[in-house]
């Protein structure tokens, strides 16, 4: 078992995963000095604290798994990498708003389930290519007046595509 803090900093540039789960990783991990080349970061189940940002992350970056923990603070989704895939922040104490609305167009799977989320959840557009989003076991997240016109259009299209369609 691994102890002590995580310095990603530190690590090979020509680095492409780096799995620390299940450690005792104690303090806080930096997400803004990193391996260039990094794809894939799983630090899942390792007493992580502290807060961490998310607008330096590698350019190529495809998954980024850090459930588990005991973080804090809040999150920006804005300036995340256009390859980004999968966002594992659940078991967490994140809390505040969500904006959803800028994320990468690749992304298939986001869970920031079982945190404090407290504030407003919005959402004006999502990519096609999400298939699963997990906002359980929050506080209490306030859905906002665009989130409602989104999810109606949402709903709307769904609807008139199961309409049966008439035969002449």
């Amino acid at each position: 078992m691994l102890t002590g803090p995580v310095d990603v900093s530190t690590l090979p540039n020509t680095l492409e995963l780096v799995a620390l789960g299940k450690n005792d990783l104690n303090g806080t991990i930096s997400l803004t000095t990193h391996p260039a080349l990094l794809l894939l970061l799983m630090v899942d189940d390792a007493k992580l604290t502290g807060t961490i940002c998310l607008s330096n992350l590698p350019a190529g970056m495809e998954l980024l798994s850090l459930k588990g923990n005991q973080l804090t603070g809040t999150l920006n989704f804005q300036h995340l990498p256009v390859t980004m895939k999968v966002l594992r922040l659940q078991k967490n104490a994140f809390h505040g708003d969500i904006y959803l609305s800028s994320l990468p167009i690749e992304v298939t799977f986001i869970g920031l389930h079982d945190n404090q989320f407290d504030g407003s959840l919005h959402i004006d557009a999502l990519p096609i290519t999400l298939t699963d989003l997990k906002l359980h076991g929050n506080k209490k997240l306030i859905i906002s007046n665009n989130t409602q016109q989104f999810m109606k259009k949402v709903f709307d299209r769904v609807e008139t595509m199961n309409q049966p369609v008439e035969e002449e």
